[in-house]
């Protein structure tokens, strides 16, 4: 998760930080890219609770749908499965077991 977090802070001054304005104070340009990177975490952060969400819906749509869904009701199912798998796989700071070995 630090290497994410680095990228992530390296974009954002990347994207908001101007080398060339010598004349400025760099405290507003280096507070913006905090602000981008904090909101961005909030927002990977919130993603897993979302797609949890959407899927219980969609899953109780294909259930409603009657006997005609039940290929779709089991193919969901397995989508539903697959991804709390790679979820319970995930560390506490998100990454899968390989990518964490690898950082």
């Amino acid at each position: 998760m630090d290497k994410a977090i680095e990228l992530l802070d390296d974009l954002a001054l990347n994207i908001l930080y101007d080398d060339s304005n010598k004349n400025a104070d760099p405290f507003w340009e280096k507070t913006s890219a905090d602000y981008f990177s904090g909101v961005a975490l909030g927002l990977f952060e919130d993603a897993e609770e979302v797609i949890r969400k959407s899927m219980t819906s969609v899953q109780q749509i294909a259930a409603l749908l009657g006997d005609n869904a039940a290929e779709t009701e089991i193919m969901l199912n397995s989508i539903i499965e697959e991804f709390n798998v790679n979820s319970s796989e995930a560390g506490e700071d998100g990454l899968m077991a390989e990518e964490s070995s690898e950082v």
